[in-house]
């Protein structure tokens, strides 16, 4: 997510080995369909506690995609320094980094 400070703060994007955010022990409330296609794959029935909107993302190359039951967890966040090697997926759409954005201050209290 970008900010004023150059270190910036990310959410982890995991798929849970196929399983989505319906794995044991995952807080579904805090997660959510993070996507690169030009709609949002179906959640599972058993991610009934996922209540929020899918999150967009415009890649960075044609060839990058996300995984179907890639979920991004909004409860935890990462700070990364500027010298730490990760890869680039692309871009959080504008719509929907306003809705990250809202998610993180509701899970997250800021």
């Amino acid at each position: 997510m970008p900010t004023a400070d150059p270190t910036p703060i990310l959410s982890p994007i995991l798929t849970y080995r196929g399983q989505g955010a319906a794995k044991k022990g995952v807080d579904q409330n805090a997660h959510t369909i993070i996507y690169t296609g030009s709609g949002p794959p179906d959640k599972q029935a058993s991610e009934h506690g996922m209540k929020k909107s899918p999150l967009r993302v415009i890649p960075v190359r044609a060839d990058e995609k996300l995984d179907s039951m890639s979920r991004v967890n909004l409860g935890k966040t990462y700070t990364v320094e500027w010298n730490t090697k990760v890869k680039e997926i692309g871009d959080v759409e504008h719509n929907s980094l306003v809705r990250m954005k809202a998610y993180w201050k509701h899970l997250l209290g800021n």
